[in-house]
C-alpha cells in the first residue's frame, strides 16, 4: 500500500523531531501517545507568523475562521433540533430567519 511509506517516513520525522526536543511525548490515561511541539517551538513559530503576515491577511483569515465555526455551529443546532429552519447566510456571519421549536 503506498500510504505505508508515507506513514513510515512521518514515524521517522516525528522520531527525529523527539530526539532533538522539538516534540514532547505525553502519554495519555489510556496509553495512547500524544505528540506536541516545545514551546519554544510554538513561541519561535508565533512570531515567524506575526512577523511575516500582513494585518489585513490575518483578519481575512480570522473571518473565514468564525465563519466556518458558525457555519458548523448552525449545522449541529439544526441536526439537533427538529423543525428548526435556522439559515447561515455567508459573509454576514450571523444567523438570518431563526425559527426553532
Amino acid at each position: 500500500m503506498p500510504w505505508t511509506r508515507d506513514l513510515e517516513r512521518a514515524c521517522d520525522a516525528l522520531e527525529e523531531l523527539v530526539e532533538a526536543g522539538l516534540v514532547e511525548v505525553r502519554i495519555d490515561d489510556d496509553g495512547s501517545s500524544r505528540f506536541r511541539m516545545h514551546d519554544l517551538v510554538r513561541i519561535y513559530a508565533l512570531e515567524q507568523q506575526a512577523a511575516d503576515e500582513v494585518a489585513a491577511d490575518r483578519a481575512v483569515a480570522l473571518q473565514r475562521l468564525l465563519s466556518c465555526w458558525l457555519s458548523l455551529t448552525v449545522d449541529a443546532h439544526r441536526r439537533g433540533i427538529t423543525g428548526c429552519t435556522a439559515m447561515w447566510t455567508p459573509g454576514r456571519c450571523r444567523i438570518a430567519d431563526a425559527t426553532c421549536s
